[in-house]
């Protein structure tokens, strides 16, 4: 059923078994493991049906360390960023469960095998019948096409990535009615919660929503909260619910938006073929989903040789890779004025902004309308090709997200971000570049480097929208927020669910995961609901 927030009770508090915060990837998901069953539930969601920009604008945060997209790449509707997501996703890999002694902080409190079935439940809730092992039923056709390029496998293994297309939007569609239909889920649209109410025992009791353009406040409470506002929000929400302790909700380690990650993005290399061959970007196929692109990973012997984490690449066809076309343009002013005594004083900067609006562009595009492009261009022949990489951040306490000074409409402290790339990492992202370099070269491609940021040969670092870490799970209260029951250290009914308990990020799109994760905490609240532990 879908209430305005404006519509509950104004008397006195709405209690439900079950408040999910959020009603993206992880709220849904958590939500459909109860529809029509006999538990209350409410969804609430801070936006309205679909994006306005009222909501939008909630979204914005002061950005101290590298320039990240705060705004666009969250949505402030049913649906949450499902409603502009592109549909790529694949699990996380073995090895980015494990220890690694070469990563500080590295490892998760369960393995792949944990998750493994979930998985299967994540790919079947995004409308994938046959489950994970979709996975690798089509991979062998792109493997004969790859062949032509000539990528050796000793160095590196494929991954592939199920692009959902035009279906990812459709099916956050249906999802949307579904929850409105539901006789048992309460969504509660434009309520947007800024605190949580804790007891004198340590429990939940409540949250407090506001709405725009009121000075109303509304409290819901529950038996069990969940906190489904992804790796941004939910650090903030945490921090800023201070009655009980000005250290904020579930951090008396200081660990609560530390660690933030994401997977940076670089263009760095074009490389020629000697001759002009078709890259099957998206291989249909009639597997439940719309197609798939291969990623390349770097074989996990190697990664521990390098010290590197669990980083990948793609190649893009130079047609459909619009950004390209302007990195060259500004490489030549760069060549140029370096003749000519340096670079303009805050070229970098609007360099950098030109790029991340383009990129702006593209993801606003209607997703259909992607799909047919990216299709028709992946029926062509190319003889140049982009590497688009992306990294895995070795998880840094120092990046991190705090709350700003300056408040938002609900006076609530806006998100100080503060995402750092220190020396090591960029000297780790150099190593795997040249390692990618060497091998087309090793093979007779052509390469030429594309990308730069400054006078010291840096990169132009790309957010992929993948915010991470800042709840992250552990075994230990001194190093994680939630255990691996998700649920936060020392409060018996406040549990978290997103991109934000991962404690390494892996080379993955997260929503996959985030799902998986959302079904595995379904099974598990139901079985405490079931014991009475609420």
């Amino acid at each position: 059923m879908l209430i305005r927030a404006s519509q509950i009770n104004r008397n006195g508090e709405t209690c439900y078994d079950l408040c999910i915060v959020g009603s993206g990837a992880a709220g849904m998901a958590l939500a459909s493991q109860f529809w029509d069953e006999k538990r209350s539930i409410c969804m609430i969601e801070s936006g309205t049906r679909s994006p306005k920009s009222r909501y939008q604008s909630l979204n914005h945060a002061e950005c101290v360390g590298l320039p990240y997209d705060t705004v666009e790449s969250r949505c402030r509707a049913l649906g949450g960023t499902l409603n502009v997501w592109g549909g790529r996703c694949a699990p996380l890999d073995l090895i980015d469960f494990q220890p690694r002694p070469w990563i500080p902080h590295s490892g998760w409190p369960i393995d792949f095998d944990q998750l493994r079935p979930y998985y299967v439940q994540a790919t079947e809730f995004l409308g994938s019948r046959e489950g994970i092992a979709s996975f690798d039923e089509i991979t062998d056709t792109y493997e004969r096409s790859i062949e032509k390029i000539c990528i050796p496998n000793h160095e590196f293994d494929r991954k592939p990535f199920l692009l959902l297309g035009s279906y990812a939007f459709s099916h956050a569609k249906q999802l949307r009615r579904k929850v409105i239909e539901s006789e048992n889920v309460d969504c509660i649209i434009e309520g947007t919660v800024v605190e949580i109410i804790q007891d004198e025992n340590g429990k939940i009791t409540q949250v407090i929503l506001k709405l725009l353009g009121s000075d109303e406040t509304l409290k819901v409470c529950a038996k069990a909260f969940v906190i489904c506002a992804g790796g941004l929000e939910t650090p903030r929400l945490l921090l800023a619910s201070q009655r009980k302790s000005t250290k904020g909700i579930g951090n008396s380690n200081d660990i609560v938006g530390r660690f933030f990650m994401d997977h940076p993005r670089i263009r760095s290399t074009i490389f020629s073929l000697p001759h002009a061959v078709r890259v099957p970007i998206l291989t249909q196929a009639a597997v439940g989903f719309k197609g798939l692109q291969i990623a390349f990973t770097v074989k996990n012997e190697l990664q521990e040789k390098l010290e590197i984490g669990n980083c990948s690449f793609f190649l893009n066809p130079m047609s459909i890779d619009v950004e390209d076309r302007v990195l060259k343009s500004l490489q030549a002013i760069h060549q140029s004025t370096s003749v000519t005594g340096g670079l303009p004083k805050g070229f970098s900067e609007a360099r950098l902004a030109l790029v991340r609006r383009l990129r702006s562009c593209w993801r606003q595009t209607p997703g259909h309308l992607r799909f047919c492009i990216e299709h028709i261009a992946s029926l062509s022949k190319f003889k140049h090709l982009t590497v688009v990489t992306k990294i895995e951040q070795f998880p840094n306490p120092a990046s991190r997200i705090t709350l700003a000074k300056d408040k938002d409409e609900f006076s609530m402290p806006k998100i100080r971000l503060d995402w750092r790339i220190d020396k090591g990492e960029r000297d780790r992202i150099a190593r795997f570049h040249n390692m990618i370099k060497s091998t087309f070269q090793r093979e007779g491609h052509r390469t030429e480097t594309l990308s730069f940021l400054g006078p010291d040969d840096d990169y132009i670092y790309q957010d992929s929208s993948h915010p991470m870490g800042t709840t992250r799970m552990s075994d230990d209260p001194r190093t994680g927020v939630v255990d691996r029951d998700l649920k936060v250290f020392d409060i018996p009914n406040l549990f978290i669910c997103s991109s934000s308990v991962f404690p390494t990020a892996g080379n993955a799109n997260p929503t996959l995961t985030i799902i998986a994760l959302a079904k595995r905490l379904g099974d598990h609240l139901e079985n405490q609901f079931a014991l009475g532990r609420f």
